[in-house]
């Protein structure tokens, strides 16, 4: 007696879906390695949208491999916090650092707090207004700030000359 699962039409039929499964599986697969830094970066936004933090943290970190600043601190601060996913303090500092070392102004600023509060190191103050000078000089309000209360006792000049950088807006 034939029974369904005996007929060579149905091993046929899912074996043939069987084949699609995988071939579709393979597509998505390749798509989403293949992916831009930029996209990647938008997919973890997309993600933290729907409170899917690891799946977050997962494209934040294909990208900032790839190099693109935005994800390593982007990166550096889901490490740093720990309230999604598991923090890292090593992991920050180290992303932290790269995006820091491509110029980009919030990762200086964050590398200045981070070396003046010894979050990562002892701190060094010296170290810190050089983090935060980089980051002003690239117009980071933030950096300014800090420099204008770092020097309020040390270094009038140096801290109107921050002061009016900052009513300049640069």
């Amino acid at each position: 007696m034939k029974t369904f699962w005996s007929s060579s039409k149905t091993v046929n039929i899912i074996t043939l879906l069987l084949i699609s499964s995988l071939v579709l599986i393979g597509f998505f697969l390749v798509k989403d390695l293949s992916r831009t830094p930029e996209e990647c970066v938008q997919i973890a936004k997309e993600q933290m949208i729907t409170h899917n933090y690891k799946k977050a943290a997962i494209y934040l970190m294909r990208a900032a491999k790839k190099g693109l600043p935005k994800a390593q601190y982007e990166l550096a601060l889901m490490f740093d916090v720990g309230d999604k996913i598991p923090e890292n303090r090593l992991e920050a500092n180290k992303w932290m650092e790269k995006a820091a070392n491509a110029g980009m102004p919030e990762a200086l600023y964050a590398m200045g707090v981070w070396t003046e509060r010894g979050n990562f190191k002892e701190a060094n103050l010296k170290a810190a207004i050089n983090y935060y000078e980089q980051a002003a000089q690239k117009g980071y309000k933030n950096a300014i700030i800090s420099l204008i209360a770092i020097y309020a006792d040390t270094n009038k000049d140096q801290q109107l000359f921050w002061i009016n950088k900052l009513k300049e807006g640069k």
